[in-house]
């Protein structure tokens, strides 16, 4: 895949996520309906999902091969004798 198209997918996607959640917001500071709240945090959810697998797709997944790792470091958390 190309740079600029890689460019251009990651930031259409970004832009879509961050939309999603900023409706969000919106929905619920401005109504009380349950449901609209709802299907405003499913359609961010959905988005963030994209995202996530947009960033896999472009940037390879040796970013969230290490993951385990990556959050063990971040909580300070050690590798059980289970899972080494």
């Amino acid at each position: 895949m190309g740079k600029q198209i890689r460019k251009l997918v990651l930031s259409l996607v970004v832009l879509i996520c961050v939309g999603a959640w900023i409706n969000v917001v919106v929905t619920v500071t401005s109504t009380d309906d349950l449901a609209a709240r709802t299907i405003a945090a499913t359609i961010a959810a959905l988005a963030t999902e994209a995202l996530i697998w947009a960033l896999a797709m472009i940037a390879g997944w040796s970013i969230f091969a290490n993951r385990k790792a990556f959050w063990a470091r971040l909580t300070g958390k050690r590798k059980s004798a289970e899972e080494s």
